[in-house]
């Protein structure tokens, strides 16, 4: 990855520009020469960055509808915990009853990050994806989310709608997949597109939930997926990635890890400790597990060797690294 973090030494302000003068000139061409942003409407931050609410209003019915008639041509969509028929809910925030069981669990978790592809419906899945992953990682079924969504300014209200639409409508597509609903969210107008969701899960026992620390000596470290999207997607933004290899990386992050987490759950006494590769890479999350187990004195202080002919790469990752 060095070579993505070293870059070449850029040309100095002062090699471009002669004085104050020269700078107010460029400032004033570059504004004579953008009079759609000059009549725009002024951006705001903070609340007031919100995007329209009858905007919101269309995406949301737009969003709803599409997943009612999904829900009724494809009949092996998991359950989500609830449904309702209204198109939107006026509420403030989301209520959810929880069973009536005792010793049960809710579990949160919460993802955000910035797109790093064009595509918002593609994008939308694979942030969806991500953020349930802390709750399959942890043996529990996601249930509801709340979506934080960011939309590029525009100057046409028809581009943000169909942008906002799309992502997410990619966002509900992964997450109805798993049985999980998206219940609300806020929206913002900024610089580039972003998403984030807060995933709420369930559970009856909390003792079968599995966790970061657990591991013993002589336990193998199992993969569910290859690794290597950090790395092809920074070859990607200096233009030294093939299309194929990141046409594979994204199929691969929008593929749901939950098939996997079921999986787990019928080996407790095997699977002992688990958790999800994203951004701090394969060897930052497995040293996040080796730390858990310091942590707990009824734990063995464990390390681990990592074979690198043994883990799956992408295409092109290695290359890329």
């Amino acid at each position: 990855m060095r070579m993505y973090q070293q870059l070449p030494k850029m040309t100095s302000p002062h090699d471009i520009f002669n004085g104050p003068e020269e700078i107010l000139e460029a400032n004033e061409e570059r504004h004579e020469g953008s009079p759609l942003l000059s009549a725009a409407a002024m951006r705001c931050g903070g609340c007031g960055a919100k995007v329209g609410a009858s905007v919101v209003a269309r995406v949301l019915n737009d969003v709803r509808k599409r997943s009612a008639m999904r829900r009724e041509n494809i009949s092996d969509l998991p359950t989500c915990l609830f449904a309702s028929g209204q198109l939107i809910d006026y509420d403030d925030a989301a209520v959810i009853i929880l069973p009536v069981k005792g010793g049960g669990a809710q579990v949160q978790t919460i993802d955000f990050f910035r797109s790093f592809i064009d595509d918002p419906f593609v994008f939308g899945k694979i942030a969806a994806v991500h953020a349930m992953s802390d709750c399959f990682a942890m043996g529990v079924d996601a249930q509801t989310a709340l979506a934080l969504a960011v939309v590029p300014y525009s100057f046409e209200e028809s581009i943000t709608e169909a942008t906002l639409t799309a992502m997410l409508s990619g966002a509900c597509d992964a997450l109805e997949e798993d049985g999980c609903q998206l219940v609300g969210g806020h929206t913002s107008e900024g610089a580039e597109m972003a998403l984030g969701l807060s995933v709420t899960g369930l559970l009856d026992n909390p003792e079968t939930i599995l966790r970061k620390k657990g591991g013993k000596v002589l336990d193998k470290i199992v993969l569910t997926k290859a690794i290597g999207t950090g790395a092809l997607f920074a070859a990607d933004m200096r233009a030294e990635c093939q299309g194929a290899h990141v046409a594979q990386a994204l199929t691969s992050m929008i593929k749901s890890n939950r098939p996997a987490s079921k999986i787990a759950r019928k080996f407790p006494k095997h699977i002992r400790a688990c958790t999800d590769v994203t951004g701090f890479g394969l060897c930052g999350h497995l040293l996040e597990m080796l730390v858990a187990n310091d942590s707990d004195s009824s734990l063995p202080s464990i390390g681990a060797v990592l074979n690198l002919n043994s883990i799956p790469f992408l295409k092109g990752a290695v290359e890329a690294s």
